[in-house]
């Protein structure tokens, strides 16, 4: 997303799209033109980037304490702008430059937009704005779709016939509308866009992969089974607000749409699983607790606050404690790698013109710019060159092979665990000398065949 950025500077059309995410290259294109960045330079783009997107949730958090939870005692509004940070890993994934940065500041602006147009389904001018909120909330991920559902049949439920098809032609114009702003860098991508949901649609793997078909029922208990048992306090605070609203009489428009869109969120997720794919119930549990507490005399309940507080506090402290730890040790091993890899390679005799093709994900300067670069159609190629004149990259053996400009041949390939091509792997394993090097495979390209002594295995300290 930061590359898009980059090409969304030079007047490119961004090359990922799948999330699509326009939202976050945008920002990152006006970061870049202010910083001056290059693709050489994400190091010293993040704590601009971070700093920008804490002063935006400081900006959401505002609004929303003065609009919504505006009649609230002070400690319910702390409690509830700390309820997102809850939902499984929303705080992990908010602290990386990726899509979910954006979901409190600007999931946080479109609550406060569809706890307008709910209270007032009348005026087909809030719905448009509603609808508005969440396309673009859609141009950042195409997950909150199930917002968009939602909000449509609660409109039809809760509303008679002329008045419901009123408020869902607005509803359904501001979606449009919405998306269209929020993605319009990436309209020559619509295409790619379409291929990538019908992939998600139809295809019952992830990321669109496996065979065709809309559910797997096998993957979908696996799917559930995780969820009760990996994401067992949020799911019970979600069921537990969700019986709360069920039983709620009456029930408003709004009700019907926190409910269906928390469902939905979940439906989404027991198709492809990933704790991630449920971090927009966070969202919709603090508009879903505003409802429900509504008409209560919380004033008159000092205590009640006090205890939210004290809850939600001490569980958000445990989850940040723990994404902390996960952070520092996922840096520290990384770290850690990289100084036995680079230690390794003196030792096999790499100079200073030896030819190194990263393959993913190898946690090393030079291939974070080639994939960069590889993602937008190379389009700064001379500039990774420039930098990494040495350096290249391998996609799949021997198929798709990126060499440094003036380069035809490697010296070593090195490849992270995760590498994709299992195929390839095993075959360069089998005709060149190879080490296992903390988490990297390391392959030397020289005409002899393994001996036993060379076989060695290095563990990472």
């Amino acid at each position: 997303h930061y590359a898009a950025g980059l090409s969304m500077l030079q007047g490119h059309a961004p090359g990922n799209v799948d999330n699509p995410a326009t939202p976050l290259q945008f920002l990152s294109a006006i970061l870049c033109g202010i910083s001056g960045c290059g693709v050489g330079d994400l190091e010293q783009f993040r704590p601009l980037a971070y700093a920008i997107t804490i002063v935006l949730r400081i900006a959401a958090a505002v609004i929303v304490a003065r609009t919504i939870f505006r009649d609230l005692p002070m400690a319910w509004q702390i409690a509830l702008l700390w309820l997102p940070w809850l939902a499984p890993d929303y705080s992990f994934i908010s602290r990386q430059w990726c899509p979910e940065t954006l979901y409190f500041p600007l999931g946080m602006l479109a609550i406060v937009a569809l706890n307008r147009a709910f209270n007032d389904v009348n005026r087909w001018q809030l719905m448009l704005l509603a609808g508005a909120a969440i396309g673009v909330m859609i141009g950042v991920k195409f997950i909150f779709v199930a917002w968009a559902v939602a909000a449509l049949l609660a409109v039809a439920i809760s509303q008679r016939p002329p008045g419901a098809a009123k408020s869902n032609l607005a509803l359904v114009g501001g979606l449009i509308l919405g998306f269209v702003i929020a993605t319009l860098p990436a309209v020559a991508r619509y295409p790619r866009m379409f291929e990538w949901i019908v992939g998600l649609a139809s295809k019952t793997g992830q990321y669109g992969s496996g065979p065709e078909g809309l559910l797997d029922p096998g993957k979908v208990s696996e799917n559930l089974s995780e969820i009760v048992r990996h994401q067992t306090v949020w799911t019970s605070l979600v069921v537990g607000v969700l019986v709360a609203l069920i039983i709620r009489r009456p029930r408003s428009s709004l009700t019907h749409f926190c409910i269906l869109a928390i469902l939905g969120s979940y439906a989404l997720a027991l198709k492809h699983f990933a704790p991630r794919y449920l971090a927009p119930t966070g969202l919709m549990l603090a508009l879903a607790v505003v409802e429900l507490v509504r008409g209560l005399d919380l004033k008159g309940m000092k205590w009640s606050g006090l205890v939210a507080v004290a809850v939600i506090g001490l569980l958000l402290g445990k989850s940040l404690a723990f994404d902390m730890g996960v952070h520092k040790a996922y840096v520290a091993e990384r770290r850690d790698s990289e100084e036995v890899l680079t230690e390794f390679l003196a030792q096999q005799g790499r100079t200073s013109k030896s030819v190194i093709l990263y393959g993913w994900r190898a946690y090393v300067p030079a291939f974070s710019a080639r994939f960069m670069s590889h993602s937008e159609a190379n389009q700064f190629r001379n500039e990774v060159d420039a930098a990494y004149p040495n350096e290249g990259v391998i996609v799949s053996w021997p198929e798709h092979l990126y060499y440094p400009d003036g380069k035809s041949t490697w010296d070593f390939i090195v490849v992270g665990y995760e590498f994709a091509d299992h195929d390839g792997l095993s075959a360069l394993r089998q005709h060149y000398q190879n080490w296992d090097v903390g988490r990297y495979i390391v392959i030397k390209n020289v005409d002899l065949t393994p001996s036993p002594a060379a076989q060695i295995t290095r563990a990472s300290p």
